[in-house]
């Protein structure tokens, strides 16, 4: 109103003791019915657009938020599914290991670790994080993404049972719907076809590359070599729209996928003898879940400090395994059954 007054346009510039009164977005709409010279017309105009775009802001905003936890509870919902299934299944038994990350909040995030331990899985872990709300004032969502939440599980397999361990992740942020999901290697896969063929060739390797061309959805890589190089060759690593149902529905539809298919492997693949080639395999996952340990530490400390980094990349890595603990040998004779589905 003063720069309309400054101009001519407005009689009068505002009133002293209107400087403080609160002005609603529609009442923006007011500017436009100022009469003005001729050659000024567009002030109003321009005015009533700013506003007609202020008051429109709210009602986007909120769809956009209803359709992240549209496709929030989808994808979550797919993932907790899967964890209840293998925690009846697997017979996973909380750990106390990783009690101290059970809640904990750094950084603008808060988020839950749950530790898990059977005689088939060495260590497990359900992990989620959520973003703040709120964006305003100094300490801000973490992440440049106010109601972000994701959820993941990673199964760490026994050294007797040389299936691929397991990690799942699912998350929504500002529109976006991700799946991330790995079945990572056991041994060298170049000394090691037979694993390949097993586990990665054939049909795995037909529905990786048909997972890149699903319409709606895009493929992307982590740009830390470190990780690119622990990941299996069949790693997934998708997102869509969180607004595209159909987009949403193929991220569910592989997640089912993926679990299934492992789930499969556990039930059937012959285990291995107590002996030198199981004492290689626990070798080599505990350096598997020590590299992992350090990347998430090192990622983590820029956005949530370096104790609360070093708790929870900790806990995420479980406890360390000792050549004197010895091969878990109680073993599968309870697993799975070959029968189910």
């Amino acid at each position: 109103v003063d720069f309309l007054g400054a101009a001519g346009v407005a009689g009068s510039r505002l009133a002293p003791e209107e400087r403080t009164a609160a002005l609603a977005p529609p009442l923006i709409f007011a500017a436009d019915a100022v009469r003005v010279p001729e050659d000024a017309r567009c002030v109003g105009a321009e005015v009533a657009a700013a506003g007609a775009a202020t008051a429109a802001q709210p009602a986007g905003q909120a769809a956009a938020a209803a359709d992240d936890e549209v496709a929030w509870e989808a994808l979550r919902g797919a993932l907790d599914g899967w964890m209840d299934r293998l925690r009846s299944e697997l017979r996973l038994a909380p750990s106390s290991f990783a009690e101290e990350s059970a809640e904990w909040a750094a950084g603008g995030l808060r988020g839950s670790l749950d530790g898990f331990a059977s005689p088939a899985v060495e260590w497990g872990v359900r992990y989620a994080n959520e973003a703040a709300e709120s964006g305003g004032g100094g300490g801000g969502a973490a992440l440049g993404s106010a109601g972000a939440k994701s959820v993941g599980v990673n199964l760490w397999l026994t050294s007797r049972l040389p299936v691929p361990h397991m990690t799942l992740y699912v998350g929504v942020r500002a529109g976006r719907a991700t799946l991330m999901a790995d079945h990572l290697p056991r041994f060298d896969l170049g000394e090691r076809p037979e694993h390949v063929a097993a586990f990665y060739g054939g049909e795995q390797a037909s529905r990786w590359s048909a997972a890149q061309r699903v319409k709606g959805l895009t493929p992307f890589r982590s740009s830390d070599p470190s990780v690119r190089a622990l990941q299996g060759p069949n790693a997934l690593a998708l997102h869509g729209a969180a607004a595209d149902p159909h987009a949403v529905s193929a991220l569910v539809a592989e997640l089912h996928r993926h679990a299934g298919t492992w789930l499969g492997w556990v039930r059937t693949t012959p285990l291995l003898d107590d002996g030198a080639e199981a004492e290689a395999v626990r070798a080599r996952d505990w350096s598997l879940r020590a590299a992992l340990r350090d990347h998430e530490r090192a990622a983590g400390e820029r956005f949530m400090g370096p104790d609360v980094a070093a708790t929870l990349s900790a806990s995420m890595a479980g406890p360390e395994l000792r050549a004197e603990d010895g091969a878990r040998a109680e073993p599968l004779a309870w697993r799975p059954g070959a029968g189910g589905d």
